[in-house]
C-alpha cells in the first residue's frame, strides 16, 4: 500500500499514535487530526469502525472480521457492477434528460408562449377594429379576452425553477443506481450538471426567441 491514499492514511494513523499519545478511535476518527478527518465515504469509514470496535475484543478476532468484510465488500462491488452496467441505459436516459433535453424543450415552449400571446395580441387588436353592428359576434371581445393568465417574465421564472428541480431529481435518482447514494458525489454531480442545464436553458430559449420572433 506504500504510495497509495489508503497506505498514507495508515501513515498517518501510526504518527498520531506516536505523536498525539491518543487511542486507535481518535486517531482515525477525530475531527481535528483523525487521519480519515477527509474521507467521506461511509462505507471505508463504517469499516475502520468496525475495525475499532473489534480491537477492544482481541485482535485475532479484529483481524478475522477485517478480512471477512474484504471479502463481503469485495463481492458487493462485483454485484453493484453488474447492476450498474444492466441499468446503464435506464441512468444514461436519466442524466441526458436532466442536463440536455429538458432544458432545451423548456426553452423552446417558453418562446413558443410568448409568440402565442402575441398571435393573440394581433388577433384582438384586429377584432377591436371591427365595427360593433359588423361583426356578428353576441358579445364585445376586447383585449383582455386573449391575454395571458400569468405573465412572461414569471412564466420564465416558473420554468426556470422547473429545470432546475428536475434536474436536480433526475441526477439523484441515477446518482442512486450508480453511486448508492453517496452524498459527495450528489453534491459533485449537481455542480456538473446544474450550470449546463441552466445554460442550455437560456441558450435554447434566446435561440428559439430569435427563430420565432422572425414567424409573427
Amino acid at each position: 500500500m506504500e504510495g497509495s491514499k489508503i497506505g498514507e492514511a495508515f501513515q498517518e494513523i501510526s504518527m498520531n499514535l506516536l505523536s498525539m499519545r491518543t487511542n486507535l478511535k481518535a486517531a482515525i476518527f477525530d475531527e481535528d487530526f483523525g487521519a480519515f478527518r477527509h474521507v467521506y465515504s461511509e462505507r471505508i469509514r463504517n469499516t475502520m469502525l468496525l475495525f475499532t470496535e473489534s480491537v477492544h475484543k482481541n485482535h485475532e478476532a479484529a483481524g478475522a472480521s477485517i478480512i471477512k468484510l474484504a471479502d463481503h465488500l469485495k463481492e458487493l462491488g462485483t454485484v453493484e457492477e453488474r447492476i450498474r452496467r444492466s441499468l446503464y441505459d435506464v441512468t444514461s436516459t436519466m442524466r441526458s434528460t436532466a442536463v440536455i433535453f429538458a432544458p432545451l424543450i423548456a426553452g423552446i415552449t417558453l418562446a413558443l408562449s410568448e409568440v402565442i400571446t402575441k398571435i393573440l395580441s394581433q388577433v384582438a387588436e384586429r377584432v377591436n377594429r371591427i365595427p360593433a353592428d359588423m361583426s356578428g359576434m353576441p358579445v364585445e371581445i376586447g383585449q383582455a379576452a386573449f391575454s395571458q393568465s400569468i405573465s412572461p417574465d414569471h412564466f420564465l421564472l416558473a420554468i426556470g425553477i422547473y429545470i432546475v428541480l428536475i434536474s436536480a431529481i433526475l441526477t439523484r435518482f441515477a446518482g442512486s443506481v450508480e453511486y448508492g447514494g453517496d452524498r459527495t458525489q450528489l453534491k459533485y454531480d449537481l455542480a456538473c450538471m446544474l450550470p449546463i442545464s441552466i445554460a442550455i436553458f437560456a441558450v435554447s430559449t434566446a435561440t428559439s426567441r430569435i427563430i420565432f420572433r422572425g414567424l409573427v
